[in-house]
């Protein structure tokens, strides 16, 4: 337990290692294997670079859409699974999500709109240069990631 709070207060120090990216859909010889997207989705991957130190980072995939919106606070509705891909051992992720958002009800005075990236509960999954990050997407949505990486130091925790 307590080995596990410290890995999570070391994710939690870190800092992102790039901007966020778009996700190619362009198809590979490495995602042959995985299933053909269904009606209504798209496949998309993720393919990140080798990393020395590659347990020591994460990969936060945003899954949703660019949308025109107030100054209120907007978020998708929706569910990242993941899925396995029988006799490969390897696993997938499938978005279920009508593209609906949500918003807090404050009032804006000014009635001005921006266009801004409204997404899903991001989901932080293992960086893992060798195998690409799959996953199947309704077609009127995007995927964008960050890459985080813990810092080499450890923080002390405190007691109670």
């Amino acid at each position: 337990m307590k080995k596990l709070l410290m890995m999570f207060m070391g994710f939690a120090l870190a800092t992102p290692v790039f901007s966020q990216k778009k996700v190619s859909n362009n198809i590979s010889s490495e995602i042959k294997m995985f299933p053909k997207a269904k009606e209504g989705y798209k496949q998309v991957y993720i393919k990140v670079p080798t990393n020395k130190n590659e347990n020591d980072m994460k990969v936060e995939v945003f899954v949703g859409n660019t949308q025109l919106v107030d100054c209120n606070k907007h978020r998708m509705g929706g569910t990242i699974s993941e899925k396995n891909l029988d006799g490969w051992g390897y696993n997938y992720y499938e978005v279920e999500s009508n593209g609906q958002a949500t918003s807090t009800m404050m009032a804006c005075p000014d009635q001005k709109k921006t266009s801004q990236f409204i997404y899903m509960q991001p989901e932080l999954m293992r960086y893992n240069s060798k195998l690409p990050i799959v996953l199947y997407v309704p077609k009127n949505m995007e995927v964008k990631y960050r890459i985080w990486k813990a810092e080499n130091k450890f923080q002390n925790s405190k007691s109670l």
